[in-house]
């Protein structure tokens, strides 16, 4: 039973590990702003040189199967080590690739198929990133937050969408693909300050592991999937939102810019209110959630936006004016 002296010291550090989490998720809501800025640069930089939607399919591919595939592993590492130093090398490896495009547009040495290679690296970092991120929210937040604080990730997720694409086209206008670039730079090192700024208990950034759970690092990947095979409708569930995923990223970030670009002329800004549309219904949904939280009967929620998602993409189908 919990003591009316337990109740302030459990409420006292709730509001502490909420500004942890508060902290490093603002962190990396800058860097997603500037990572989606950059990326759009990079998709105009990657058509003015070769007019192809190939290519813009190819760097979609690139950016989302190595994502895919180290998932799983990903997920096993993450249980094993340290989150918050799992997501300091995730964007560290970040900027690193960010730099390297910039110092070979400076050398004037900057090719497509360089784009194709870094964007894969990158892809493998934000996987190892995104499940020690989900990681360290659920262990620094009471279960009846994690509604919320999922709210709050899909929020930055979408601001990224909506202010990647109009702050890159606006920069891009003014100081070239090499001022996104720095930029984007720059918000990295505010993601990885604060990462370091915030203190986490020594109990709370390691993985919950006891003594009866798998110790090698194979035996958890078998449990792990074991776990999906008996749960059939997670599984389902899971092969169901990768399958929208994939389709998603290969229409509407590979596909769609072309056909924007070649109906325009190249018109980055009509490109950029486009994509940032596609944002905004996610921010909606994001604080949405972030205030009142989800339904008790989340399927409900997840089937409906999906259904609502589903319109929106037939009114893409049918739709004939930008």
């Amino acid at each position: 039973m919990m003591t009316t002296i337990d109740q302030p010291i459990n409420q006292s550090i709730n509001h502490t590990t909420f500004r942890t989490f508060a902290t490093i998720w603002a962190g990396q809501l800058v860097s997603i702003i500037g990572t989606g800025m950059s990326r759009f640069a990079l998709l105009i930089w990657a058509y003015q040189q070769t007019g192809a939607a190939t290519t813009l399919a190819l760097l979609g591919f690139f950016s989302w199967i190595p994502f895919v595939l180290l998932s799983p592993v990903a997920g096993v590492w993450v249980d094993r080590w340290d989150r918050r130093r799992i997501m300091l090398f995730a964007d560290l490896g970040a900027a690193v690739m960010t730099l390297i495009v910039l110092l070979l547009l400076l050398l004037g040495k900057l090719a497509i198929w360089h784009l194709f290679l870094l964007e894969a690296v990158a892809s493998a970092c934000e996987a190892f990133q995104s499940p020690a991120y989900s990681a360290l929210t659920t262990v620094l937040l009471p279960k009846e937050q994690y509604g919320r604080a999922n709210g709050m990730r899909s929020m930055a997720q979408d601001a990224g969408l909506v202010g990647g694409p109009l702050l890159g086209g606006v920069v891009l206008a003014f100081v070239g693909l090499q001022g996104v670039l720095w930029i984007d730079l720059a918000t990295f090192f505010v993601a990885f300050g604060t990462l370091l700024w915030v203190r986490i208990p020594r109990l709370l950034s390691h993985g919950d592991m006891n003594e009866t759970a798998p110790t090698s690092f194979w035996q958890q990947m078998r449990v792990g999937f074991a776990f999906l095979y008996r749960n059939k409708g997670l599984l389902g569930l899971t092969l169901f939102f990768t399958g929208i995923m994939f389709f998603a990223t290969l229409t509407y970030f590979s596909v769609l810019p072309a056909l924007i670009l070649s109906r325009t002329g190249g018109d980055e800004l009509v490109l950029a209110t486009v994509q940032s549309t596609l944002g905004v219904a996610g921010i909606a949904g994001g604080l949405t959630v972030s205030l009142w939280g989800l339904p008790r009967r989340k399927i409900h929620a997840v089937l409906g936006a999906t259904a609502i998602s589903f319109f929106g993409d037939l009114l893409f189908a049918i739709g004939h004016s930008l």
